[in-house]
């Protein structure tokens, strides 16, 4: 530019102008870490990070990374933020049965700022599956009150969000609910439905995160199956046993609830009592009149230590014990 004054006076300036028109955004491209990938609290996430640009080099762009956690329905922003090519950052734990995931964004600027943004979302390591099913009694019998039992168990190493679970049998749901399970942890899952299920075969089967809301490493381990054979009942009414018989525990060992089966083939007062290896009283049941059948004799270990346990169950003036190891 140059001013004359129309005296004869000029002064001149020149200047650098870089032309919009010439110059076309970068694009951003993030390397490292994978969409639809895992994190676990406390172990790095490494960032890596690249550009592509008409008019620069890679290496001469600028990069920033923002990390930001989605915690149920809001967020917080700006849980990480760097300036770095290449970087890393520690994630945390923020999990309280809400749900919660990180959104990984990478934005690259140009000379002649202009910016491209592009993002990944990272799930906290969660795998929900479900163990083996045991009934009491197995056959289950229709019309009375049977025991199902079955752990949930995370292979993951983050706490999981509160998640709906179901035990059908066919097409009949015979309980369900909602939980959480810790990391690396286990939840025993033990409901007494009554089953109102026709005599016959039936496909069994308990459901993890049956809303699939969850994000897990193993989406194919979500559910476990098993036969169930229901006959006629309830318990103590349909055949009377020949003989005195008190089954071993089941299961054994146990996480929560465990369960003997007393055949009695004639009325007879029962109670049972659990103790340590040490004799000292840990729980025990009132004296019951029992009348002939098979019946179900049930202790709940959830709240003692893991251990070894005896079981007496005593019928009338004789005694039978059992031994259960507790475990969790």
């Amino acid at each position: 530019m140059t001013v004359i004054d129309g005296h004869g006076g000029t002064n001149s300036k020149q200047v650098q102008v870089l032309v919009g028109a010439g110059n076309s955004p970068p694009v951003a491209i993030i390397q490292a870490p994978a969409d639809g990938s895992f994190y676990v609290e406390g172990i790095p996430v490494s960032l890596s990070g690249s550009g592509t640009d008409a008019e620069q080099s890679a290496a001469t762009l600028l990069y920033q990374w923002n990390v930001t956690l989605h915690h149920n329905n809001h967020i917080h922003p700006d849980a990480f933020v760097s300036n770095n090519r290449n970087d890393s950052f520690i994630p945390q734990d923020h999990e309280d049965g809400t749900g919660t995931w990180l959104e990984v964004k990478l934005t690259v600027t140009d000379n002649g700022q202009l910016s491209n943004t592009t993002s990944v979302n990272l799930w906290p390591e969660t795998d929900l599956q479900p163990s083996a099913i045991t009934v009491t009694p197995d056959p289950a019998r229709r019309v009375d009150t049977d025991h199902f039992q079955f752990d949930l168990v995370n292979q993951g190493r983050m706490l999981t969000r509160t998640t709906h679970w179901m035990l059908v049998a066919g097409t009949t749901v015979l309980s369900e609910g909602d939980t959480l399970v810790g990391p690396l942890g286990t939840v025993t899952i033990a409901r007494d439905p009554t089953v109102s299920l026709a005599p016959g075969m039936y496909s069994l089967r308990a459901v993890a995160d049956t809303f699939n809301l969850m994000h897990e490493t193993n989406e194919a381990n979500n559910a476990s199956t098993r036969p169930l054979s229901v006959v006629t009942g309830p318990s103590g009414i349909d055949s009377v046993p020949s003989v005195l018989v008190l089954s071993d525990a089941s299961p054994n060992p146990a996480r929560g609830s465990t369960t003997l089966m007393l055949d009695l083939p004639k009325p007879a007062e029962v109670s049972v009592a659990v103790h340590d290896v040490q004799g000292r009283d840990v729980w025990s049941s009132p004296v019951r009149e029992y009348a002939a059948g098979r019946w179900p004799l049930r202790w709940d270990a959830s709240s003692v230590s893991p251990g070894v346990y005896l079981m007496r169950v005593r019928v009338g003036d004789l005694d039978l014990v059992r031994r259960v190891a507790v475990v969790r």
